[in-house]
């Protein structure tokens, strides 16, 4: 056998943290791994999960077009919708291809995987930063807080803009902390996944705050004059302009168009003095993050107050995404929103463990292994209360499924678009009194829902219970095509 030179302690050192890493990652796949098969209609977003899945299964019947992804509701189809660029359903079609198997597995492992890498670029920014054993403890804590272990496997766009979001943040770090000011591989790959991120998710366009302090310290008063910011700024925001312009041309719903008018174009920007802010975030807030790691987050948002180049990088990140809570997350007042401040969360506890460990103190391995334990325990308690099937959809959804054509139009008096995803039928939801073309009295709108190609009204209670109206014009007036105990199923062409 022939001799070998031990490695350097370099070496040994970067075995070691890959070997960290990889652990983290392999206890993380362990604990989520039954859920992958949860269906959509689990008890974590499940609307916003069946669009998704929704959009993918269109795109198997008729092929991957990511300027028209179609939804199956509110219209008779197709349902084109304008939405984020359509990363996670296109590469679950091309993977059941694949392997010619159509499962809520796919693109759950596929969204798992995005979310691992993003992970991983949270400890490579951490490891720009500060210390390793401070750049573990936030990679650990991103990992396990209660809202990215609930929305890791989540049928949703959020991990894919993660993962594009850290990487951009981590090559923005790296193209900063860099002395050699030509060095422009990294500069350039930050805009790309800057980019990526936006047309993900819209609102990632905070991180420009973060983007024009760096500029600012990078070059003062000289950043104006530079070609290469205003071509990094075209790059970075020009593909997601683009990109949200065709989709509006092509689509029925102008989802994005829409909120932008309705409300980041009005005062409901200030939502956050609106006491039902608040509210939102005193229970939205500990529920995610964790009371414990939220006040470490606090302090180590205290030590970025210093004349570092890496505390202020993390200062300028923490300020775009308290923005990004204080308006879109105020005004919209939906949980899944706060994932994109995971990262900083993680990287600020990060820093609060740095600063102990600069200090020479020992309680920075104390509370590491707190902090660690405290948002495992959260972390895991949170993943097994949401991944849960919710059975009464796959119920409704199979029953549906079997009492009507693959080519059925339904109506249905439930608000939640699931049951559209579950009964694999387009169709339209009765009494939301959303869309100002559609009347809101129970006769006009069913009349309208007739006239609209809808084959069938599917009476589960929900509709009823706020308007009993809706029950007496469909039984006095058409066939009960069939019924179970959890709906009953009129015949719109069949009048009595």
């Amino acid at each position: 056998m022939a001799n070998r030179k031990p490695p350097k302690m370099s070496e040994r050192q970067s075995l070691c943290n890959l070997a960290v890493v990889l652990a983290f990652l392999m206890l993380s796949f362990a604990l989520t791994y039954s859920s992958l098969y949860v269906q959509p209609w689990d008890n974590l977003e499940a609307w916003r999960q069946s669009d998704t899945y929704s959009i993918m299964m269109n795109y198997i019947k008729n092929g991957i077009d990511i300027f028209r992804p179609q939804v199956n509701y509110d219209g008779a189809g197709p349902n084109i919708i304008q939405l984020e660029l359509q990363i996670l359903p296109a590469l679950g079609v091309i993977t059941c291809n694949l392997y010619n198997k159509v499962t809520p597995a796919v693109p759950r492992l596929i969204s798992l995987m995005f979310f691992y890498g993003s992970a991983i670029f949270v400890y490579l920014i951490g490891k720009k930063l500060m210390h390793t054993l401070s750049a573990f403890t936030a990679m650990f804590v991103y990992m396990f807080l209660p809202i990215t272990m609930s929305f890791s496997r989540a049928i949703m766009p959020e991990t894919c803009a993660l993962f594009f979001l850290c990487g951009g943040i981590f090559f923005l770090a790296d193209w900063f902390l860099c002395e050699q000011t030509d060095e422009k591989c990294p500069f350039w790959l930050s805009a790309v996944f800057f980019a990526f991120a936006i047309m993900e998710k819209l609102p990632i366009m905070f991180i420009g705050v973060l983007i024009l302090a760096v500029m600012a310290m990078k070059y003062q008063y000289s950043m104006f004059r530079k070609l290469h910011v205003y071509a990094y700024a075209a790059v970075t925001l020009l593909p997601s302009a683009i990109y949200y312009a065709i989709v509006a041309r092509f689509s029925e719903f102008k989802m994005v168009n829409n909120l932008a008018v309705k409300h980041a174009f009005t005062w409901e920007i200030f939502s956050l003095l609106a006491p039902s802010s608040a509210e939102f975030f005193k229970e939205s807030l500990p529920g995610s993050f964790g009371n414990l790691v939220i006040l470490i987050a606090i302090a180590g948002f205290i030590c970025t107050f210093k004349k570092e180049k890496s505390r202020l990088f993390l200062l300028f990140l923490a300020a775009s995404f308290i923005l990004e809570c204080t308006t879109i997350v105020a005004m919209i007042k939906l949980q899944y929103y706060l994932i994109f401040i995971a990262p900083t969360i993680a990287l600020l506890c990060g820093t609060a463990v740095d600063e102990l460990f600069r200090l020479g103190r020992t309680q920075s391995f104390g509370l590491v292994f707190v902090v660690c334990i405290v948002t495992f325990a959260l972390g895991n308690a949170t993943l097994k209360r949401t991944a849960k099937t919710n059975e009464y959809i796959s119920k409704l959804g199979s029953f549906i499924a079997e009492n009507t054509e693959t080519s059925a139009v339904i109506a249905v008096d439930r608000t939640c678009t699931d049951i559209f995803a579950a009964a694999d039928r387009n169709g339209y939801r009765a009494n939301i009194k959303y869309y100002e073309y559609i009347p809101q009295e129970p006769i006009q709108e069913v009349q309208y829902f007739i006239e609209h190609g809808v084959d069938y009204f599917v009476l589960t209670g929900e509709t009823t219970k706020a308007d009993e109206r809706y029950r007496k014009h469909l039984s006095d007036n058409f066939m009960v095509h069939t019924a179970s105990s959890e709906c009953v199923i009129y015949d719109l062409r069949k009048k009595r």
